[in-house]
């Protein structure tokens, strides 16, 4: 019989590396985009409820930045240093980057990136915005930013979804506080996301 364990102290990896300039750090997270700068790139990483920039140069763990693309879950390690121009006055100069997960397919929103012909403003009475990675079985839950655009990570949790899960723009209009599922049994705090 196995025992559920104690599950470990929450660490924010935006407060940590923070805390860490001059000094090396790692975390988990998923490439919300990757700026390619010619000579480098900067690593866009979602973790927790933030982004962090990362800057990858050369060759890491034999893969260039041509290797790493958005939606990857990477696990990194690098030198967080102060850089006054990044969302948190600092980045991480990158030393190790492993690859734990890949995209199954291509996101078909990429909402790291500015000039897709769409729009992520927000809607007046919407505050949220989530995105469903059918890949991963993953929503992405996003506020506003000052600009009052959807591009803030708030939360991450996990969905039931697949390849027959529809692509595009949906609403929630029903909550459940029970639902039944699939199975059959039952989910508590259940949203229908449909048009």
């Amino acid at each position: 019989m196995e025992f559920i364990s104690t599950p470990k102290q929450y660490i924010d990896a935006v407060e940590q590396a923070a805390a860490s300039v001059g000094q090396s750090v790692s975390f988990r997270g998923t490439v919300h985009r990757v700026r390619d700068m010619s000579d480098f790139a900067f690593v866009v990483v979602r973790v927790n409820r933030g982004l962090i920039q990362c800057m990858f140069s050369g060759e890491i763990d034999g893969m260039t930045k041509a290797d790493i693309k958005d939606g990857m879950v990477v696990e990194v390690a690098g030198n967080v240093r102060e850089e006054p121009r990044a969302e948190h006055g600092f980045e991480v100069v990158l030393t190790s980057v492993t690859i734990l997960a890949r995209p199954a397919e291509q996101i078909p929103v990429p909402l790291g990136k500015n000039h897709l012909g769409m729009t992520l403003d927000a809607e007046d009475g919407f505050p949220y915005l989530l995105a469903v990675n059918r890949a991963a079985n993953t929503v992405t839950v996003y506020t506003t930013d000052e600009n009052n655009q959807y591009t803030v990570p708030f939360m991450a949790m996990v969905c039931s979804g697949g390849s027959d899960t529809p692509t595009g723009y949906w609403k929630t209009p029903v909550n459940y506080e029970w639902r039944l599922l699939m199975g059959p049994s039952y989910g508590q705090y259940a949203t229908r996301i449909y048009d």
